[in-house]
């Protein structure tokens, strides 16, 4: 098994939430196939929703049987993964850092009104939708990496708060039109249109919560029965970790686009020595060019004084 791959495919492919909730993982991809390991892989509603969450890939999903120990252990080094400090540094920083004052004011503070945090979940079914949410935030930014998942089923929805991996509660059995609502109310946190989503949507809110540094990652896609959501709380080390490895994944883009232009360079040198005539044209076109590139090589030079 490649652990780096199955890590980041839980990240960008298959929510933790869904892993947890449905018992799967993705194990693999080779060519068009991409292989889910699954502790009941005759779950036909599970296989259904997974193959609906992936449809935009144009891959067919393959199920391979695991234990549920084998499920587990997948999940919990996934989490101590997501959670383990990117320097030595942090690994003395083993608590949450303090924003400084400077910080505050280049974030959005996140405001919350929970009045029902010593109260039974069950209570918050009560509840208009916009309170909903207050109170489910306030639950999942209490500490860790805490993380919701709405699932949307043919009668009602459901709503699965799990911390560092470990389920809290489930409001359960939502009237749909209630559930709707709430993902709206997410919808509108994330300034995201209000229109039903036909793809996969995913947003990243930066706030500053209790003078702490936090990221919110919203998805929005598309289910069974309609739509559903996940949210994650990113914070202190396992925010430094993602954002350390986004920052990787931005920079091997980045790499694999000056390749690109580089050979584009050499494709339009080429067609202009079999075509000495056009030469006018590619005055144009190079005057264009070298103000991009003066301002990649500022861009450069930027970052190497930052490094």
């Amino acid at each position: 098994m490649n652990s780096d791959w199955i890590f980041n495919s839980i990240d960008k492919l298959i929510p933790f939430e869904v892993c947890l909730y449905h018992q799967a993982v993705p194990l693999s991809m080779e060519g068009s196939r991409i292989y889910i390991g699954m502790v009941n892989p005759d779950d036909t509603h599970a296989l259904e929703y997974l193959r609906q969450l992936l449809s935009y890939l144009n891959c067919s999903l393959v199920p391979q049987t695991i234990s549920a120990r084998e499920h587990q252990a997948l999940l919990s080094a996934y989490l101590s993964h997501t959670t383990q400090s990117p320097s030595a540094e942090d690994e003395i920083a083993t608590e949450e850092e303090v924003v400084s004052v400077n910080r505050l004011s280049e974030v959005p503070e996140l405001h919350l009104k929970a009045r029902y945090l010593a109260s039974p979940i069950k209570v918050l079914a009560q509840l208009p939708p916009p309170q909903i949410v207050q109170e489910l935030l306030a639950r999942v930014l209490m500490g860790g990496i805490g993380r919701l998942y709405f699932a949307r089923q043919a009668p009602s929805g459901r709503i699965l708060w799990s911390q560092d991996g470990v389920p809290q509660s489930v409001l359960d059995n939502l009237p749909l039109e209630i559930f709707q609502s709430i993902i709206n109310e997410l919808k509108r946190f994330a300034e995201l249109p209000l229109l039903p989503v036909h793809h996969q949507k995913e947003v990243e809110i930066e706030r500053i919560y209790d003078k702490h540094h936090v990221l919110l990652k919203l998805r929005v896609m598309r289910g069974d029965y309609g739509e559903e959501s996940t949210l994650q709380v990113l914070r202190g080390a396992a925010l430094r970790f993602y954002q350390q490895q986004k920052l990787v994944d931005l920079s091997q883009e980045a790499l694999v686009a000056a390749q690109n232009l580089q050979k584009k360079l050499g494709e339009i040198r080429s067609a202009y020595e079999r075509h000495p005539n056009l030469l006018h044209k590619k005055l144009e076109i190079l005057s264009a060019l070298e103000q991009v590139l003066e301002q990649v090589e500022a861009e450069v030079a930027t970052l190497r004084n930052q490094s």
